[in-house]
């Protein structure tokens, strides 16, 4: 067998095996007497990688935008037309695949034929094949998606929000791409694409259940190519410090207006560090905006703000950011009331009990993630794709210190980072 790690975590009772594949390919298993089982794959590849070079090369590479998540499509049809989500459904596995800003996965939860759906998975994953035909009526497809996502307030203000923080990044982008960009995607850029970042070396694969490590390195033995590593470089543009604009407004046929408030904030590079700032921001607006502190209890009942109000931060390759969602038709008032809390905690930080309830909260939340085969295979795939082992995961959590949490409050909540997404009832426009 390959060298491998073993790890066991006190707290949670659990158990994590990791090991190189001799194809290149990181694995993480994590063997749960459950009853179903979960295994995902994923590559560092997503919609904001649109300019690279691969080594040895001396001219960058520009795709179209949405080229990752059309690939994703593709990649479940095989040169016979055949659509892997069927081989699933016949095994008992229920597969599914999602492309995000920095990479795409591919995943099956099963409670049955764990390895055959398993092979299945590291079969289609690594065999493409794009035919102008397919990659034709594919186009029809993801353009009724594209059509749909335009049709989805929610969707509108969160990009417009984007918009209004970002002048050149991709982020700014959506994920599926535009009509006009997805038509200038052909065989050959797919390929490009695939042959660039879909190099097992670059791909992470963690299961989860009833499945022994030795199974899993048996099926990776029959199932994966030769090993073959592709070193690359991102072109990413540089985005300018401050915010593209202050106001992004969209109408559109709504019951009642929507509202984004977001704020920039600096990128980091190192996996370990942008998690931990991560965790504070999300432990921050727990306290400040979750559902059982003063802002939300006061505002709800007053009517200021309603079940559609929320506040998350997310961190991506080369783009961090908070944003800040509500709806209602008193929204001026509501997006006032948001920007007041947050100046009244700029001049008075959070109470620290308040600050060790919700990092506390916090951390419950993640070892809900362990309640489930999914959750666990989601957890472990998500940390490992930022250099990060999942059982390092609870440290990172509780060394926040109250100190560093006030630190990135100060440094981001501040006007000159802040931007606005709006979308408004067509009616208003009359």
């Amino acid at each position: 067998m390959t060298e491998s790690e073993t790890r066991y975590d006190p707290l949670l009772d659990e158990t994590c095996v990791s090991f190189t594949h001799k194809s290149g390919l990181r694995v993480l298993v994590m063997p749960k007497k459950h009853t179903s089982l979960c295994a995902m794959i994923g590559t560092r590849y997503g919609s904001l990688d649109r300019v690279f070079r691969i080594e040895g090369e001396k001219e960058f590479t520009a795709v179209p935008d949405g080229v990752a998540h059309f690939l994703e499509h593709k990649l479940f049809e095989d040169e016979n037309g055949q659509d892997a989500l069927n081989l699933f459904a016949d095994l008992g596995g229920d597969a599914n695949a999602g492309t995000d800003f920095d990479y795409t996965c591919y995943y099956f939860t099963a409670s049955e034929n764990y390895e055959k759906n398993l092979a299945v998975l590291l079969d289609f994953v690594t065999h493409p094949c794009f035919k102008a035909q397919s990659i034709e009526r594919e186009r029809g497809i993801i353009g009724q998606e594209i059509k749909m996502y335009q049709d989805l307030p929610e969707w509108r203000v969160f990009s417009g929000g984007l918009n209004s923080l970002y002048s050149v990044s991709p982020v700014k982008v959506d994920i599926v791409g535009t009509t006009e960009s997805i038509a200038a995607i052909t065989p050959q850029v797919l390929y490009r694409c695939y042959d660039t970042f879909y190099s097992l070396s670059n791909m992470i694969l963690a299961v989860c259940g009833d499945i022994t490590t030795e199974s899993v390195e048996r099926l990776c033995d029959a199932c994966l190519p030769v090993k073959r590593t592709v070193k690359y470089e991102l072109g990413d543009p540089q985005e300018p410090r401050g915010i593209c604009q202050k106001h992004v407004t969209c109408m559109m046929d709504v019951a009642q207006p929507l509202y984004a408030i977001g704020f920039k904030d600096v990128p980091i590079t190192d996996g370990k560090e942008s998690l931990q700032r991560e965790f504070a921001h999300s432990m921050i607006l727990r306290a400040v905006f979750g559902t059982s502190g003063g802002f939300y209890e006061k505002n709800y009942r007053s009517g200021l703000i309603n079940k559609h109000f929320g506040a998350y931060y997310n961190d991506v390759r080369g783009a961090a950011f908070t944003v800040i969602e509500g709806a209602g038709d008193r929204y001026e008032e509501s997006v006032d009331a948001v920007l007041r809390q947050l100046r009244e905690v700029r001049n008075e930080f959070i109470p620290h009990d308040d600050f060790e309830r919700a990092k506390k909260a916090f951390y419950a939340s993640f070892l809900q993630s362990f309640d489930s085969t999914s959750g666990i295979s989601d957890a472990m795939l998500q940390y490992a794709l930022q250099g990060v082992h999942i059982f390092d995961v609870p440290e990172l959590i509780t060394s926040v210190t109250y100190e560093q949490a006030r630190e990135y409050f100060m440094s981001l909540y501040s006007e000159a980072n802040c931007g606005y997404s709006l979308v408004l009832p067509t009616k208003n426009n009359n």
